[in-house]
């Protein structure tokens, strides 16, 4: 059986912030995704992450959704 392949395209957001206990607030400054994606099983699949920024949402420009669409 040959393996699955996945490539997965992360920009940032809720999901790779951390919580910055000097200021007390969210933060998009290191990417966390790589730590939990390592922990999942994923039996005959091949998972490839592509990090193209680590932005949130809500500070993304028209040039970063061009990135994105490119």
């Amino acid at each position: 059986m040959s393996r699955k392949r996945i490539a997965l395209i992360s920009t940032g957001g809720t999901i790779e912030k951390t919580y910055d206990e000097l200021s007390g607030v969210l933060t998009n400054r290191i990417s966390v995704l790589d730590i939990m994606l390592a922990s999942l099983e994923l039996r005959g699949v091949e998972l490839a992450r592509i990090g193209l920024m680590n932005k949130d949402s809500l500070d993304m420009t028209a040039e970063d959704h061009h990135l994105i669409a490119e």
